[in-house]
């Protein structure tokens, strides 16, 4: 009678070592990712924020606030026009924490972020316009 000899399966076949490298290259991307972009993207993405949200208080918010006070050319500021939109206070912050300014005068308005260095009329603010 003819005897058969069973190895056992390696514990470490190939499929299972591409199997461990991908799980681990999905946890490291995991981990590193979030850093990277906070690194290298975040400036560029407040600045986003900051563009839009002085557009949305120029065009959007601000024209909402004049339909709603035919009589009045201008707010007393753009605290004003936020808490009108049922915003909060802190709405009306820049992503650096600075308040945003607001102009007004004949030709339209015209909103404000000091940008970065939270410093007024430099490079890097930030205009609706």
């Amino acid at each position: 009678m003819l005897q058969r000899h069973c190895t056992p399966p390696s514990p470490f076949t190939a499929i299972r070592v591409v199997i461990l490298a991908s799980v681990i290259g999905l946890i490291t991307g995991a981990v590193l990712v979030p850093r990277v972009i906070d690194d290298f993207g975040a400036s560029a993405s407040k600045e986003y924020i900051a563009k839009h949200v002085a557009d949305m208080f120029a065009y959007d918010l601000y024209r909402q606030w004049a339909r709603d006070h035919p009589g009045k050319p201008c707010p007393h500021g753009l605290l004003e026009v936020a808490l009108h939109a049922g915003m909060t206070t802190d709405d009306a912050l820049d992503p650096w924490g600075v308040r945003y300014r607001f102009y007004c005068g004949r030709d339209g308005v015209v909103v404000v972020s000091t940008g970065p260095d939270r410093l007024d009329h430099t490079d890097d603010d930030i205009t609706s316009y």
